[in-house]
């Protein structure tokens, strides 16, 4: 009887001890990316004359938002061809050099999550971006996995947080140059605004005694700051970071 207890015991411990360190991956996974890796070799594109042109970046090596991620490519793949784009969609990071990335006319992180691009890369991109060039970060793109300076301070304007867990999708209204409306999503919070320096356009999700929307969790209340006891949330915004050579 004791040694069945004893195997018993030191099968729990095991249990135990395996669970943590896979929640352990799981986590860092999640706040830093792995296996991170850099694609360095530059795509041959073939840019048509006369079009927009768009590039739909999915990379993620931080949590994968699957579904969202190829919703995505489907969504931009129809918006392309009913506006006339010329849509380039990758995972890759290859046409993150100064030649090519000048060409587009904007660059779409879709759900990017973790380490993407190569310091180089990065810069390529900062630099698309400072000398007039359009950036757009859709969900995961907005989390703190990326640990990028310039990133965060510069596009985001903010320091991600947390999102609801129990339950994740939740029903709140969301007011749109003044005309509230219905919306469920999964909804970042943010924490550090500085938004206000070069915003141009905003969507906010009012918090009132109406909505069911609850953006703390249990305990998290303790660390998420002051601008979670705001009435709204910035659930969608646009920045000025320089406009011809001029920062805001």
């Amino acid at each position: 009887m004791k040694k069945f207890l004893k195997i018993l015991l030191w099968s729990i411990a095991s249990i135990v001890v395996l669970l943590g360190l896979l929640m352990t991956g799981f986590m860092y996974k999640v706040n830093n990316g792995f296996p991170v890796s850099y694609e360095t070799e530059a795509p041959v594109i073939d840019f048509p004359a006369g079009k927009r042109t768009v590039l739909l970046f999915s990379k993620a090596t931080g949590f994968r938002h699957g579904e969202s991620i190829e919703a995505g490519k489907i969504v931009f793949d129809e918006l392309a061809k009913k506006n006339t784009w010329f849509l380039y969609s990758t995972e890759e990071g290859g046409a993150f050099n100064p030649q090519q990335l000048a060409k587009f006319d904007v660059v779409i992180f879709s759900n990017s999550t973790g380490r993407v691009l190569n310091d180089e890369q990065q810069k390529a991109l900062g630099d698309y971006v400072e000398q007039g060039g359009s950036l757009i970060g859709i969900h995961g793109s907005g989390d703190g996995s990326h640990h990028w300076d310039w990133y965060e301070q510069k596009f985001l304007g903010a320091k991600f947080s947390h999102h609801p867990l129990h339950p994740q999708f939740q029903k709140a209204e969301v007011t749109l140059d003044a005309a509230p409306d219905s919306y469920r999503d999964k909804v970042y919070q943010q924490r550090g605004h500085t938004l206000m320096n070069g915003i141009s356009f905003s969507i906010t999700l009012a918090v009132t005694g109406s909505t069911s929307y609850t953006p703390l969790t249990g305990k998290r209340l303790f660390r998420m700051g002051i601008s979670f006891l705001l009435k709204t949330r910035i659930l969608a915004w646009a920045k000025i970071i320089r406009w011809h050579g001029v920062t805001p």
